[in-house]
């Protein structure tokens, strides 16, 4: 009998530590859904309840974080700050709370522990600059400061955002010299090979200009567009038929003729809308055309220095008025007989002894003249002259355009 109810004993506590240990792992389970799905609920309410200690949730919101869950011991000790971490320690006894607060020149750390009192630690840091441990560079006996030396830290290549800005900055540079640059093409009319009709062309120096009998009628700058059409010839040299062209206007009330070396010739009709290589030898030419009128005042005026300027020049005009009346004498003698002839020829001679004298005075005249100017001024076309602020500006624009000008007619 005491031994059946020593077997109803032991079932019925094994039984009851099975329900136990049942009944336990069930409210475990629940306890852990809880807390894993309703963390602030249980924070609030099972633990307070099963440690009885107060735990205040603190919800900090940052616009591009989720929102963190920070449990703060209920203390009476500092609790604005700038920065809140927990900190559990190693043992996982007890719940301790860090506070960082952060100044210019120092910072604080708060480190309270469960049983409220508080143990302040204080670590103070002094923002210095950044001190470079790098010695001096010298390069024979000077010292080198080097970009690096004088930029700031927060551009300093160390730092992070010095790296990606300088990134960005290099990807989009290496973006603008991959994609190509887009080249400009200019077209051009087709001319037919049998093409027949006025051509154009640009004046390339200061030159004279002549009617259809080949005689002069003055001079012409350089740098004009002209319209070309036919040429008459001239002892060894081809003159060319032209038409000012201005404003892309041809004024054919005005014909003239320019050597062919002279121009820069160009086939086809003229059209303001050139490629601009042409440009560039009209431009050029335009300049070369200043730059030439410029250069002959200023040698001008020197020569005008001349003491025996005038009396030069008096010579000259008085033995060219003679040889024209004796030339024009000449003329009508061939035409004219009988007595009349007589006394042309009467007049003719005397006109030619005073041509003879007029000569020997105006050769006397010029090698006075031409000591004078070789001495002091130089020889042919080389005169010494005092360049001009103008004279320069033309000289430096005209180089410029040299280099391209030759390229594209070569010894324009």
């Amino acid at each position: 009998m005491s031994y059946n109810n020593s077997n109803v004993n032991i079932s019925y506590i094994v039984s009851s530590i099975i329900k136990t240990i049942i009944f336990i792992v069930i409210v475990g389970v629940i306890l852990y859904l809880f807390k894993t799905y309703q963390p602030d609920s249980y924070n609030k309410y099972i633990y307070s309840l099963i440690t009885g200690k107060k735990i205040n949730v603190v919800a900090s919101n940052m616009s591009t974080q989720t929102t963190q869950n920070i449990i703060e011991a209920d203390s009476e000790s500092e609790n604005n700050f700038d920065i809140v971490e927990p900190i559990e320690k190693a043992d996982d006894k007890k719940v301790s709370v860090a506070s960082v607060s952060t100044s210019s020149k120092r910072k604080v750390v708060n480190i309270v522990e469960e049983n409220n009192s508080p143990i302040k630690i204080e670590a103070s840091e002094e923002i210095q600059p950044p001190v470079s441990n790098t010695s001096p560079k010298f390069i024979d006996g000077y010292e080198v400061i080097t970009i690096e030396d004088t930029e700031p830290a927060e551009l300093s290549s160390n730092s992070s955002s010095s790296r990606k800005n300088n990134n960005a900055g290099v990807k989009k540079i290496e973006a603008q010299q991959a994609s190509p640059q887009q080249e400009i093409v200019y077209v051009e009319p087709a001319i037919p090979d049998d093409y027949d009709g006025p051509n154009w062309a640009v004046v390339a120096i200061n030159t004279e200009i002549y009617n259809k009998e080949n005689k002069k009628l003055g001079s012409i700058l350089g740098g004009i567009v002209v319209e070309t059409n036919g040429h008459i010839f001239k002892k060894n040299a081809t003159l060319i038929q032209c038409f000012q062209i201005k404003d892309g206007v041809v004024n054919k009330d005005v014909e003239f003729y320019i050597k062919e070396s002279d121009l820069v010739m160009f086939r086809g009709p003229y059209t303001t809308q050139i490629h601009p290589d042409k440009t560039t030898i009209i431009d050029f030419c335009t300049l070369r055309g200043k730059y030439q009128s410029l250069l002959d005042d200023l040698r001008k005026e020197e020569i005008k220095k001349n003491p025996h300027y005038s009396e030069y020049q008096e010579a000259v005009a008085a033995y060219k008025n003679l040889k024209n009346e004796s030339d024009e004498l000449e003329e009508k003698r061939k035409t004219t007989s009988g007595a009349a002839k007589a006394n042309l020829e009467d007049k003719i001679h005397k006109l030619k002894l005073k041509e003879v004298t007029a000569r020997k005075t105006l050769n006397d005249a010029q090698r006075k003249y031409d000591s004078w100017r070789n001495a002091n001024l130089g020889s042919g076309e080389d005169i010494k002259i005092t360049p001009t602020p103008e004279l320069n500006k033309l000289k430096r624009e005209m180089d410029a355009l040299y280099p391209r000008a030759n390229e594209i007619c070569p010894g324009i």
